[in-house]
């Protein structure tokens, strides 16, 4: 419990000194980053124009536990990544809500992430 509390700790830590980064990059992709027992961010909101998609690339950036993105109910197919400890995945988001875990840690440590991706209304 101790070590949990470490994490909780230290990921605000590091977002704030820009090491877990969640800025767009300049192709318009998202990161979300599994670091220990934490989505980076738990919960992002995007805008997307109509018919367009919001791509997402998920990246596990420690070797030393193994996390899986498994989608919940997704408004479109998605696959499951395979749990792994170290490694990336990309999936291309149209408008709506996607709810995603960890298989291995959702019930122990709440490991769990929305993803919402808003229709950009044009004025």
């Amino acid at each position: 419990m101790r070590l949990k509390l470490y994490w909780v700790a230290l990921v605000p830590l590091l977002a704030a000194c820009n090491i877990l980064n969640n800025e767009t990059a300049p192709n318009g992709t998202r990161t979300i980053t599994l670091y220990n027992y934490f989505f980076y961010p738990a919960s992002d909101t995007l805008d997307a124009l109509e018919g367009d998609t919001i791509s997402v690339t998920f990246v596990w950036s420690t070797n030393t536990f193994n996390h899986s993105v498994t989608w919940d109910s997704p408004p479109i197919p998605l696959r499951d990544s395979d749990v792994q400890s170290i490694g990336e995945m990309d999936v291309s988001l149209v408008p709506g809500e996607f709810d995603y875990h960890c298989s291995v840690h959702q019930v122990s440590d709440n490991m769990v992430g929305k993803i919402i991706v808003k229709p950009h209304e044009m004025m």
